[in-house]
């Protein structure tokens, strides 16, 4: 059975009619889903957007796991960098005949740079 409404109420679906249509466009485009996803994501937290949280939580572990193997590579050289120093602390120091004192001091004084 048909309904009457008023106009004002008739203009305000149309509206909404109107932004719905606009949104599920975005929503639906491949190239925008996702940043559409992510905007209604921010504004209600708690919504279940399955593919999208899937999606999040994939790139939590990956980004976790990269950064992991990035500190490791990263402490890695850092022990390399350190050990090169030392190894050729000791060899200046045992051909020119520094003490460890004299040795301090060149590093100190920007004489003797780490590399």
């Amino acid at each position: 059975m048909p309904r009457t409404i008023a106009d004002e109420e008739y203009t305000f679906l149309k509206g909404r009619q109107q932004v719905a249509d606009f949104v599920e466009t975005i929503y639906n485009d491949p190239a925008l889903n996702k940043e559409a996803k992510a905007l209604i994501k921010k504004k209600y937290p708690e919504m279940s957007i399955p593919d999208y949280d899937i999606e999040q939580r994939v790139d939590q572990r990956f980004a976790a796991e990269k950064k992991e193997r990035d500190d490791r590579e990263t402490a890695q050289r850092e022990t390399e960098q350190k050990q090169k120093f030392e190894d050729t602390r000791k060899k200046t120091q045992a051909e020119y005949g520094f003490t460890d004192q004299a040795m301090d001091e060149l590093v100190s004084a920007g004489a003797w740079k780490r590399t």
